[in-house]
């Protein structure tokens, strides 16, 4: 039997599974479905959270795997106004959106200002990089709009971190993404290197030649961030110098995609599934799909006690085991992302990926190197335990 311990952190709901734009890297299968989450269904997942036992102190609630601006603003002020009569007393609520940019107006900045919103806007850089992949279905650049959005919401003060995606064109202007992100009032910066995932098969990035690429942006792009003190976190150089300083002794990183529950995903007609949310609405060969359950007629008790539920379970657990066997930052990360490892390998219970080389180990190796430069030490110096 899988023992569920850790509380529910993360609750992803599937407003809509449709987009406005057409980006070429995007994992999403659906993004012409213009289906809704109906109320009925957030209801039902209330219920499910709240009679598991797995609700903790903190409850941040994210919605995503889709465009979720794609619907009226009254839907999520009905949403969060049913959430806060349901869950309010019980937990500390945190709301968060994640977003291509393009729809926002005053009246999003305002609710997001009072329901103080968390919002991640998608934007890559430039307005050239950003419009290689990010546009229209008849292949229009999206940058204006989605710049105009971005603009609105540091006008607004609204909590905002950009998110950008790094392909190979990329890794050629890290002083151009600098002084993109300094002249729009970017203060909370995060990089995702291009991924294969879902139905994105492929990356720019596959070619080993990026990595050194890779490296030297990041070199480039941290001097300039230390130099002008505009940039106030980049979110994989805090994840890697969080590690470095992390007593010898302490637990490893904490890795919410490889526990049970942790991350819970709930699709617009009330499926659910659990681990990485980009394992929510797809297929695969093997395993068929990644549903556990559907919140009107199923509890996670229930379906942390099925077979498909644990045999995920263990092929996860067993990757998380051949990480620990052959990495040398697994301290840093704790096991790698189970998407990731599916859709690179085939399989959960697979070491290195793709994803692991650039979102992780790079960044770690970046981060020693400052670390031993600030100490005076030479290349050669001994490496530093994790």
């Amino acid at each position: 039997m899988v023992s569920v311990h850790q509380p529910i952190q993360l609750l992803v709901l599937q407003g809509t599974p449709f987009c406005n734009i057409d980006c070429s890297y995007c994992y999403l299968p659906s993004r012409n479905d213009r289906s809704r989450m109906p109320e009925a269904v957030l209801e039902a997942t209330i219920d499910r959270v709240v009679e598991s036992g797995l609700l903790g102190q903190k409850l941040s609630i994210i919605w995503h795997a889709g465009e979720p601006l794609a619907l009226p603003l009254t839907y999520y002020e009905n949403a969060v106004a049913l959430i806060e009569r349901r869950l309010r007393h019980l937990t500390d609520i945190t709301y968060r959106f994640q977003t291509n940019g393009t729809l926002v107006d005053e009246q999003w900045c305002q609710f997001f200002g009072r329901t103080r919103c968390k919002v991640g806007l998608s934007i890559d850089g430039p307005r050239p990089l950003h419009n290689l992949h990010r546009v229209t279905r008849r292949g229009a650049g999206t940058f204006d709009k989605a710049a105009a959005g971005l603009r609105r919401l540091v006008e607004t003060e609204v909590d905002l971190h950009v998110i950008s995606v790094l392909t190979r064109e990329s890794l050629f202007f890290p002083d151009e993404f600098y002084r993109f992100y300094v002249d729009y009032g970017v203060r909370h910066v995060c990089f995702n290197a291009e991924q294969i995932e879902g139905v994105n098969k492929h990356s720019s990035l596959e070619d080993r030649r990026c990595e050194e690429l890779f490296s030297q942006f990041f070199q480039r792009f941290l001097e300039l961030v230390s130099a002008g003190r505009s940039i106030n976190s980049v979110r994989e150089f805090d994840h890697a110098f969080a590690a470095l300083l992390r007593p010898p002794m302490s637990e490893r990183a904490a890795n919410l995609q490889v526990e049970p529950y942790v991350i819970l995903s709930v699709s617009t007609n009330g499926d659910f599934s659990t681990y990485s949310p980009e394992l929510l609405g797809m297929k695969d060969r093997r395993w068929g799909d990644f549903v556990l359950g559907n919140v009107f007629v199923d509890s996670l008790e229930q379906t942390s006690h099925s077979p498909k539920f644990k045999s995920l379970h263990q092929e996860i657990k067993d990757g998380v085991a051949r990480c620990r066997s052959v990495c040398e930052f697994f301290e840093a990360c704790g096991g790698g992302t189970p998407a990731n490892k599916l859709y690179e390998t085939g399989c959960f219970d697979s070491a290195e990926t793709l994803y692991c080389r650039y979102s992780v180990k790079q960044f770690m190796q970046l981060a020693l190197e400052a670390v031993e430069r600030s100490c005076g030490l030479s290349g050669g110096a001994p490496r530093v335990s994790v």
